[in-house]
């Protein structure tokens, strides 16, 4: 699942630590962004373990760099994220560079934007402006809040931190990957107010980006989560929906 990181990836290290800077104060400008992180790498093997642990939200990658460029590296993380999650978990890719002549290159992987060096705030401030006028629902989605009642205390849960609703009698059980909770609401009202969640039963409401795989057994169909540790069941009225919304049947 994506998370509120940025990373960027330049084997120079003055070029990542002057990037990183402008945009730790531009996205303080942006409501949906000012709560991300801004990570930096110098080299392939940092980058690609920073990618795993927080898939960013947005990339910026170096064209020109020794070894792998910046294109090949967006190939890489297509292909990746291809392979194991939805389309929409892919991050926002812009391309760093000092040539002009790399556009077409650059959305054949993709790429949602380049920008010229030497780089400016106004430059990241258009596109960071950009990039939210075109995600707005994605950046929507990371801020919203599902208000839970704990013993009198209100708690706040991120919507993006939610694995599944649950159905369980007159409650619903909300299940995060730290702690599970008991809300009064029922799961058709839950499903009308976040309709990226799918419904795979009857009794539950799932957050796509927390699906691992799908798994066959005798004649029943269930979904394994990233936890490693819990499966659902699938009914087989929804199998359709799951279909319509997911690559379904790259899961298996």
């Amino acid at each position: 699942m994506k998370n509120q990181t940025i990373l960027i990836l330049d084997d120079e290290v003055l070029a990542t630590e002057y990037l990183k800077e402008i945009l730790d104060e531009e996205k303080t400008k942006y409501k949906e962004l000012k709560h991300f992180n801004v990570l930096e790498s110098n080299s392939y093997n940092d980058f690609f373990i920073k990618l795993e642990a927080t898939t960013p939200s947005i990339v910026f990658l170096d064209i020109h760099m020794q070894g792998k460029n910046g294109i090949e590296v967006a190939n890489i993380i297509n292909k990746s994220y291809k392979d194991r999650y939805q389309d929409d978990a892919l991050p926002i890719i812009v391309f760093i560079t000092a040539y002009d002549n790399f556009g077409y290159k650059a959305f054949q992987v993709n790429a949602f934007d380049y920008i010229l060096k030497p780089i400016g705030q106004e430059s990241i401030s258009n596109l960071l402006q950009k990039i939210i006028n075109k995600h707005n629902n994605v950046f929507q989605k990371d801020s919203e809040f599902i208000n839970i009642d704990l013993s009198g205390i209100n708690v706040q849960v991120p919507i993006k931190d939610i694995i599944y609703f649950k159905a369980d009698m007159k409650y619903i059980t909300v299940k995060t990957e730290k702690k599970s909770f008991l809300i009064n609401d029922t799961l058709i009202n839950l499903e009308k107010k976040y309709p990226y969640f799918i419904k795979i039963h009857r009794s539950s409401l799932i957050n796509p980006q927390y699906i691992y795989s799908f798994l066959k057994k005798e004649n029943s169909i269930y979904v394994c989560l990233k936890d490693n540790t819990t499966i659902l069941p699938i009914s087989r009225r929804q199998k359709s929906e799951i279909e319509r919304k997911i690559n379904f049947q790259n899961l298996f």
